[in-house]
């Protein structure tokens, strides 16, 4: 959605709630930022309407990387030359990419706070490994592997293998089998080891299908709003009491009018000054 078509809806929004007219503007006793918040964080969990877009592009992301065999995954693939089996969101901009696809690009993109929300939330869960990138889908910490241990990234040999193509299977039990250009350096030894300790938490099956799973959902499946959730995190928007209005004991407008007094924001002489107007009396 383009920023100036999610800013006019946000106008009508908000001229809906402050019964705004045509022909005379009302005093927005709150600021549209604050009324976006969540309830919690003492909003009145409107949202944003970028931050909802944002939302569904990630729901998009994780949609493509749950749903292995959807006609409509197949179609991208096949259109922007993108691995079907990969489980990898990590694409590369052309000019040839749509509108759509480089928007989904600036979302995953690891320097945003939805890049990094993705990154730590949509976590790869290991079967046979045949789906799944070693160094670009395996998450420690929060980071990709190729960035928590880049000295041994440089010095791997296969820097795009699959799991299933980086061990072996001896009876039962996997060995993983990482070849390196060259014996580390004494500083790299320490980064080493702590790989081989990543690699050994890593579960691989011989008989079940490389799937994600959501980090931020006891399900384990993307819901938008645990990602809005996450998005406001990110954005140091801190939680506070501002849930007791909202508990369904009293008219909406009665809850609306405790929100403002809770907000400090009912229209009595000392908030009517701070706009500037001059009102006799004492309320």
């Amino acid at each position: 959605m383009p920023i100036g078509v999610a800013n006019k809806i946000e106008k009508l929004q908000c001229s809906f709630l402050w019964r705004d007219g045509i022909e005379k503007k009302k005093i927005h006793a709150v600021d549209w930022a604050s009324v976006c918040k969540s309830k919690t964080s003492g909003g009145l969990g409107i949202g944003r309407m970028v931050d909802k877009n944002i939302s569904l592009l990630a729901k998009w992301v994780w949609r493509f990387n749950f749903e292995r065999d959807s006609l409509w995954k197949k179609v991208v693939c096949a259109k922007y030359g993108i691995g079907a089996n990969t489980l990898s969101w990590d694409w590369k901009s052309s000019d040839a990419s749509s509108f759509f696809i480089k928007t989904v690009l600036k979302v995953i993109n690891p320097s945003t706070n939805s890049g990094q929300i993705l990154l730590q939330g949509i976590q790869a869960v290991v079967g046979k490994g045949s789906n799944i990138i070693l160094w670009q889908d395996v998450v420690n910490d929060g980071f990709q592997l190729k960035v928590a241990f880049l000295r041994i990234f440089v010095l791997a040999v296969n820097q795009e293998g699959f799991i299933s193509e980086l061990g072996k299977w001896i009876q039962l039990k996997w060995e993983w089998v990482v070849t390196l250009r060259g014996d580390p350096f004494d500083y790299e030894v320490n980064q080493w080891n702590c790989f081989k300790k990543c690699l050994e938490g890593i579960m691989v099956w011989k008989d079940i299908e490389d799937t994600v799973a959501w980090k931020f959902s006891s399900s384990g499946l993307f819901f938008v709003s645990s990602f809005r959730n996450k998005l406001e995190d990110f954005t140091g928007c801190l939680t506070s009491n501002f849930s007791l209005p909202w508990k369904g004991l009293c008219p909406p407008k009665i809850e609306l009018f405790t929100w403002q007094l809770l907000k400090g924001r009912v229209l009595v002489t000392d908030v009517l000054q701070k706009f500037g107007m001059g009102v006799d009396g004492f309320c």
